[in-house]
């Protein structure tokens, strides 16, 4: 007898108010294997419109806020509340404002298997201060800043749009 495939989806479905993260229910990929349609659970009902999703190891949900909400915290983890909570601190979640600590604009996320979440900061201006692209990682160990790398305007050009990322942190 073979094994069955499961499939865990993550929805984010966008309202005019906020939107809706559900997850449909571990479910065979082959049609004749399913008994009955799956069934959507859901998350988390949010206020404001999440970028994108990561889910760690262990279970926890990280999320992006979008950039065009204007959101006050930039990275926030999903509680089983439903609740979310700035990540990794209220500091680093914000707007940076003129130190190190400080998201400008993130989309792109990735939890990896080195117990640790890898985000894309695209920058930006605010307060006459330009703040430079960078890639940043948080341990999931202690919730610590572990990797904080500016992105170099070398490697970019006039029509660059860093939203998303692929790598091999495994």
């Amino acid at each position: 007898m073979r094994p069955a495939v499961l499939l865990l989806t993550l929805l984010m479905m966008g309202t005019a108010s906020g939107a809706v993260l559900a997850t449909e229910a571990a479910a065979p990929l082959v049609a004749s294997q399913q008994s009955e349609a799956p069934k959507l659970e859901i998350l988390a009902q949010l206020e404001e419109r999440p970028g994108n999703v990561a889910v760690s190891t262990t279970g926890r949900i990280f999320l992006t806020m979008h950039p065009f909400g204007a959101p006050k915290y930039k990275l926030v983890e999903l509680m089983p509340d439903g609740r979310t909570v700035p990540f990794p601190t209220k500091e680093w979640s914000a707007a940076r404002t003129g130190g190190d600590p400080g998201i400008e604009n993130a989309l792109g996320i990735r939890a990896v298997l080195r117990d640790a979440v890898m985000t894309l900061d695209m920058g930006g201006t605010h307060d006459g201060k330009t703040y430079p692209p960078r890639l940043l990682g948080v341990s999931l160990r202690n919730d610590t800043i572990m990797i904080n790398s500016i992105i170099p305007p070398s490697l970019l050009t006039d029509q660059s749009f860093l939203q998303d990322f692929v790598g091999d942190w495994i």
